[in-house]
């Protein structure tokens, strides 16, 4: 273990950090990290040169393989702390794009678990990990009245519980890329890449053959954006 281990930041796809990573002058390693399934690799920035600064993990979207990734490297790096970073759909109405949320709670909806943020830092509001993309107003509303639940993501309680288990500080810090009114449709999924980056082939085929879409995918990219931007501020006020 290195006498001062870095912070480590984490987000699900590439866009969510790039602002971020551009800003702490961090570069894509080429060096692969290794994982307990080959098959599965991360997308790591370090700086080039100052091993003690942030270093950013993008696991792809989803609890196993989130769980998959972080656990060996939490393991080989030993990080100081760990903040969570990324998109959310809000829940809670009164959230608009880019707005950005630091909640003390973390629940996972699956396992009923609830989890405190443990990194000093003023916290507020409750976000919920789901496995499964909720993407309907009907069904984020839902949460918000029966559960209280402010925002939506489909990682950060796996996170946060494997912060638990190895003694480390952490704070989640997302930012919102769509509204409680917004409809997120789910073919979008399938328009990317694991790490989020467009597979253009696919993005391109699915804009020719269903032109209806184009103002959704413009809407989405400029929420995106602008979420990245607001992410990018709020993670460097905490560093």
């Amino acid at each position: 273990m290195t006498s001062n281990p870095p912070i480590l930041i984490t987000a699900a796809i590439t866009s969510e950090i790039a602002p971020l990573a551009r800003s702490l002058k961090l570069r894509r390693l080429n060096t692969p990290i290794p994982t307990t399934d080959n098959s599965i690799t991360p997308v790591m920035y370090q700086h080039p040169s100052d091993t003690t600064q942030p270093m950013i993990c993008v696991t792809g979207i989803g609890q196993s393989r989130t769980r998959t990734i972080l656990r060996p490297l939490i393991e080989s790096r030993h990080p100081r702390a760990v903040i969570i970073t990324g998109f959310a759909g809000a829940a809670n109405p009164n959230f608009k794009i880019a707005d950005v949320i630091t909640p003390a709670m973390v629940i996972d909806q699956t396992g009923g678990h609830t989890l405190h943020a443990t990194l000093d830092h003023r916290t507020r509001g409750t976000l919920a990990t789901c496995d499964q993309l909720i993407s309907t107003p009907h069904d984020k509303l839902q949460l918000y009245r029966h559960d209280a639940i402010d925002a939506i993501d489909m990682e950060s309680a796996t996170i946060a519980q494997l912060c638990d288990e190895y003694d480390i500080p952490w704070l989640c810090i997302r930012s919102i890329s769509d509204t409680a009114e917004q409809s997120l449709p789910s073919w979008t999924m399938n328009l990317t890449h694991w790490d989020g980056t467009p597979n253009i082939t696919r993005a391109s085929l699915h804009a020719l053959s269903r032109p209806h879409h184009i103002p959704t995918l413009v809407r989405l990219g400029r929420a995106s954006r602008r979420s990245a931007s607001s992410l990018a501020k709020a993670v460097a006020k905490v560093l």
